[in-house]
């Protein structure tokens, strides 16, 4: 048994660890590095996708308002729909500010720290590469039961190998924490727009529009009498 494992306590757990089991630990991390920095490209491309996007829907939610400022200045039955177009632009604009807000999350949280700590993770695990390297070596050139000194040093790297892996992966997904929570304060608002919408839609009635425009009617006949 002891030609081919250690006896290794980790939480109070006893395993059985092969020789080479701390090496394909420190193996299994480097081979995560390109899925990392491929989601750190990605985060930059679709940040700028999203402000791309955040840009168009100012431009659209801009022609808007301008519309919704001739509704506002009219004389007539439309200022009421008027001003309910105008609080459905200032929804859009909030909209737009959370739409920059996860663009800015992906750009400044997610892709620059991955790319920050990316050199810095490859030099830690190549370290224990080599430390993992050496300690098989030396075990290698041992004949029979190895000794407790052994055991206790199999136990520490593998300790440190999986701390090093814990460690790096609440890493990365700390640097995602920023972008879910941006997302989910983008779909919150989609409640407030929800109601300004339906204030719209139940101002375009039509037993509301004639209403309105009767009053206006009359309204005006009783000006032009006065004169």
């Amino acid at each position: 048994m002891y030609e081919s494992a250690y006896a290794w306590t980790l939480a109070g757990v006893i395993m059985d660890v092969p020789k080479g089991f701390p090496q394909k630990l420190v193996s299994s991390l480097q081979q995560s590095y390109p899925a990392w920095e491929m989601v750190g490209q990605r985060a930059q491309k679709l940040s700028a996708q999203l402000r791309a996007t955040a840009a168009c829907l100012a431009g659209f939610v801009d022609s808007v308002q301008a519309v919704s400022d001739y509704a506002n200045n009219l004389k007539g039955a439309a200022r009421d729909m008027g001003v309910c177009m105008t609080r459905v632009c200032m929804r859009e604009r909030a909209l737009e500010h959370r739409l920059r807000a996860v663009a800015d999350a992906l750009a400044d949280e997610t892709a620059v720290s991955i790319q920050q700590r990316a050199t810095y993770w490859k030099q830690r695990t190549a370290e224990l590469d080599k430390t993992a390297a050496k300690h098989v070596k030396k075990v290698r050139t041992r004949k029979g039961r190895p000794d407790p000194s052994a055991v206790a040093e199999q136990r520490q790297l593998c300790s440190q190998i999986l701390s090093e892996q814990r460690t790096q992966f609440s890493f990365f997904i700390g640097t995602l924490m920023p972008v879910l929570n941006a997302e989910i304060s983008l779909l919150d608002e989609g409640s407030h727009i929800r109601q300004v919408v339906d204030n719209l839609d139940s101002t375009v009635k039509v037993d509301y529009l004639c209403t309105t425009s009767c009053s206006w009617l009359e309204n005006s006949h009783d000006v032009a009498l006065c004169f």
